[in-house]
């Protein structure tokens, strides 16, 4: 009898950070879809999901995180603190897109994000990119017009917190000990304003403030550790 050579097909590896990826995705995709369905104006978040997957396709600096994971962690932090948003579905499209001007101005414009969005996420976008094809802001001009926007001075708080836990093992040691310094001296600032132009939002402003505040404790806490070993 003649044998039969059975072929199995040729498994794709998926690194852990990969599956992980996958799965935020998925969730993010089924909340704010289940949104959508009882509120259109939810619309605009999963056409930021769409559109920032177009686009954000690479991976993070320690080469194995993909890309888009980063706004994705940061809109699913913001989507458990809705409640007290003046305008949750735009600003979590916001959190989504904060970083598309910035990294592909070369390939789609604000114009073009408005198209696929709308003009209040396109106007958010362009204050929320520090530097766009060739032009950037100053720290001022960059910081100043945020604390005054009730969308997107939520997302650069969850910007700060979703860059404060992951930037072990990314950015060298001296970096991160900047970025904690950074955010004592000039962030809590800044979410102290916002808490002032947009009282509704303050618990918000509060939860970001707390978690941010804690994760620096940590930071410095262990790395006191590994200096006294």
């Amino acid at each position: 009898m003649q044998e039969t050579l059975i072929i199995a097909p040729e498994r794709k590896l998926i690194t852990p950070q990969q599956a992980h990826f996958d799965k935020t995705k998925a969730a993010l995709r089924y909340q704010l879809m289940g949104r959508a369905s009882c509120d259109e104006r939810w619309y605009v978040a999963v056409t930021a999901l769409d559109l920032g997957l177009q686009y954000h396709t690479g991976f993070r600096k320690d080469g194995v995180t993909p890309e888009f994971q980063h706004q994705v962690m940061i809109a699913l932090h913001l989507l458990t603190l809705e409640k007290n948003m003046i305008d949750a579905p735009r600003t979590i499209a916001d959190a989504l897109l904060h970083d598309l001007g910035e990294d592909y101005g070369d390939q789609i414009s604000f114009e073009e994000i408005g198209e696929r969005t709308d003009k209040i996420v396109e106007g958010d976008c362009r204050l929320l990119a520090k530097e766009y094809r060739g032009e950037k802001k100053s720290v001022r001009e960059y910081f100043d017009p945020m604390s005054k926007n009730f969308r997107i001075s939520i997302v650069k708080g969850g910007d700060r917190v979703h860059n404060l836990s992951t930037m072990a093992g990314v950015f060298k040691l001296a970096k991160q000990i900047d970025y904690c310094d950074e955010t004592e001296e000039h962030f809590f600032e800044f979410l102290k304003l916002a808490r002032r132009n947009f009282p509704r939002q303050e618990p918000i402003y509060e939860n970001l403030k707390f978690t941010m505040r804690t994760q620096i404790q940590i930071f410095r806490s262990v790395n006191a550790q590994g200096v006294a070993a």
